[in-house]
């Protein structure tokens, strides 16, 4: 999440002016919004409020476990069938993978087909560039 926070540290810092004086700031409350002294919180209510949208993206969930007794062996594989129903468990994928997989497989192919070839012939996870 780094990644997120960063850049927007960085654009209230550019837009931050010094209580020096050496920026003429006409309005004292805009100056004060826009004070340098406040980067870090402003930086971080961005950050929440970005985070408020996209923090599906990074939340991870555990399967959730099947009890033992209902397969012959004590090890059973993910795709088995109990007595009663199947049980068709999935590995989890986190959703900012298969967004990302989404932009690179449907958007990029669309948009790019030369970079889209490109980055399937080298090897790029869109995850390295997606997030």
């Amino acid at each position: 999440m780094h990644e997120i926070l960063a850049p927007l540290y960085h654009a209230v810092d550019f837009d931050s002016v010094t209580q020096s004086g050496n920026i003429a700031v006409e309005d004292s409350e805009l100056g004060e919004i826009c004070s340098r002294f406040w980067i870090a919180a402003d930086a971080w209510m961005l950050f929440d409020a970005v985070m408020r949208g996209i923090s599906k993206w990074y939340e991870w969930r555990v399967l959730p476990s099947i009890p033992t007794t209902e397969f012959m062996s004590p090890a059973p594989s993910l795709h088995c069938s109990s007595p009663h129903r199947p049980v068709d468990v999935k590995p989890f994928v986190a959703p900012i993978v298969t967004t990302c997989d989404r932009i690179q497989s449907h958007l990029l192919r669309i948009t790019d087909p030369l970079l889209f070839r490109h980055m399937q012939a080298v090897g790029i996870e869109p995850q390295i560039y997606g997030m």
